[in-house]
């Protein structure tokens, strides 16, 4: 039993009666985190509620500490087309339809099957629309082929009726066709929320916590801070495949975990950079950076004044002599290398040696020798 008073108005589900449930059901382990349950009631007045209970990984998780969290139970008022919204989404069509014609009923009002109201008739067009809006808020990022799935039409059908949405303005598409996401014009797209498992003492984890600090769509829970974060995270660790990759390199931390209960253990899948990443984009900047550095000093080297001092001249005149007495076959490249001269200054120096009588040059000009003269 449950009970809650919300704006002054009592709710107690012992004395409510019960409409439909919904949750992960047998499914998955009560012991996993991902586990929830939701019921729907009707007061005798006939005010609708809904009470939910579930894991840290739900929307009914409650924070207990900075980086703790701990099953919770929650009590939620709704209008009758919050509830019908909330069969929609998660009763399929049999169960939507049931909670409509249990709407229409007056509270605890016993009627046979003969004499409960028929569904609301409707056109076919209009439910497949209404099919693929509820799925379109359940899962934004849904592709089509997923909506051809889930809806049970054919994928040419999806399609037609997505650009004819999308025609009169109902629907918008953000993003790129693979990694976008639907907005349903007039309603406002809640968050998901992404839980974040890590330790503050991961220098990969501390890397992710301080990107997704006051960010509302992540939590970041601490496996050492808390017996119980631990034991969920395990508990996801030896349940999920996704774990199969690194159980012999490593923990598995950070791991993302969506509200629908998915994981990834890679960063940029939700939007975030990883540390690796980070420092491969640093190294590649430093060495940019110093590639501009070398760049930039080559060129200055190139633009650098032709003329030379008397002092400049006379150093790089002695280092050609003795060029010469180590090796009389050195060329005129091997003098340009040495002295950081053009090839002009360089025969500019040669010429004054010759006019001098201090040099000569004996055969040819490739096999040749220079000859000092004193």
């Amino acid at each position: 039993m449950a009970k809650d008073n919300i704006n002054g108005v009592a709710y107690n589900t012992k004395t409510a009666e019960t409409i439909a449930r919904n949750g992960s059901g047998k499914t998955i382990n009560h012991s996993d985190e991902r586990w929830f349950t939701e019921t729907l009631y009707r007061k005798r007045t006939g005010e609708f509620f809904l009470y939910g209970s579930g894991g840290i990984f739900t929307k009914y998780a409650k924070q207990t500490g900075p980086d703790s969290w701990e099953r919770s139970e929650a009590i939620l008022p709704l209008t009758e087309d919050e509830v019908k919204q909330w069969a929609m989404n998660n009763l399929g069509d049999d169960g939507y339809k049931d909670v409509c014609q249990r709407i229409e009923e007056k509270p605890h009002e016993a009627k046979t099957a003969e004499e409960k109201p028929a569904p609301v008739s409707q056109n076919n067009d209009n439910k497949r629309i209404e099919k693929i809006l509820a799925a379109l808020r359940k899962q934004p990022n849904i592709t089509q082929r997923e909506l051809a799935k889930t809806t049970k039409m054919s994928l040419l059908k999806v399609n037609t009726i997505l650009q004819q949405l999308r025609a009169d303005g109902k629907i918008i598409r953000e993003g790129t066709s693979k990694k976008g996401s639907w907005i349903i014009a007039g309603e406002e797209a809640k968050p998901s929320v992404i839980t974040v498992y890590g330790t503050h003492t991961c220098p990969d984890c501390s890397f992710i916590e301080d990107q997704i600090k006051d960010n509302a769509r992540f939590r970041f829970v601490d496996i050492g801070s808390h017996v119980k974060n631990l034991k969920a995270f395990m508990a996801l660790r030896d349940s999920d495949p996704v774990f199969n990759s690194v159980k012999n390199k490593g923990i598995g931390i950070p791991a993302f975990v969506h509200e629908d209960g998915t994981v990834t253990l890679i960063p940029e899948d939700v939007g975030l950079k990883s540390r690796q990443e980070a420092l491969l984009e640093e190294q590649r900047k430093e060495e940019a950076q110093e590639a501009a550095k070398k760049s930039s000093s080559k060129s200055l080297r190139k633009a650098a004044p032709s003329v030379q001092t008397a002092a400049d001249r006379e150093a790089n005149t002695k280092k050609i002599i003795g060029m010469i007495k180590k090796n009389p076959s050195v060329s005129q490249a091997d003098f340009q290398k040495a002295t950081n001269l053009s090839r002009m200054q360089v025969v500019t120096i040669l010429n004054h040696l010759k006019d001098d009588g201090k040099l000569e040059h004996t055969g040819s000009k490739r096999a040749g020798q220079w000859v000092l003269k004193k």
